[in-house]
């Protein structure tokens, strides 16, 4: 089986919010999210030191494989994606597909509903990153 790896970028806005000490992933729902944005509610050490260990597959390097060595490796390519690792299917050469394991889609889907917020709030996470 032939596999590649390529690094990912893990700058973006949520690293920019960590910066201004806000910490948007602590909250537990968007009235708590007002208030870490406000800065009426400040991180306990301890929830610092959790999101530092907090593990984030999706910036990790990826390994890229053609559906048809795929087709040949499955089994393992699920063994390796179960344990964290991070995989991109090619499909005559364009990328078909990325495989995660449900616990980073679960936190990905998390940090959507984040940015969700900050955009009905008028603040574009992407764009502000960019200025």
């Amino acid at each position: 089986m032939v596999a590649y790896s390529h690094p990912s970028s893990g700058v973006g806005a949520l690293a920019a919010l960590h910066g201004l000490e806000v910490h948007p992933e602590l909250a537990r729902g968007t009235s708590e999210l007002a208030l870490i944005v406000r800065g009426q509610r400040r991180p306990a050490q301890r929830e610092l030191e959790g999101l530092a260990r907090e593990r984030r597959e999706i910036i990790e390097a990826a390994h890229t494989v053609g559906v048809s060595d795929a087709r040949l490796h499955m089994s393992e390519i699920l063994d390796a994606v179960s344990r964290g690792k991070k995989w991109r299917l090619l499909n005559a050469g364009q990328f078909a597909v990325t495989m995660i394991r449900p616990r980073e889609y679960e936190r990905l889907q998390r940090l959507r509903r984040l940015v969700a917020w900050f955009r009905t709030a008028g603040l574009d996470l992407p764009d502000a990153t960019r200025k």
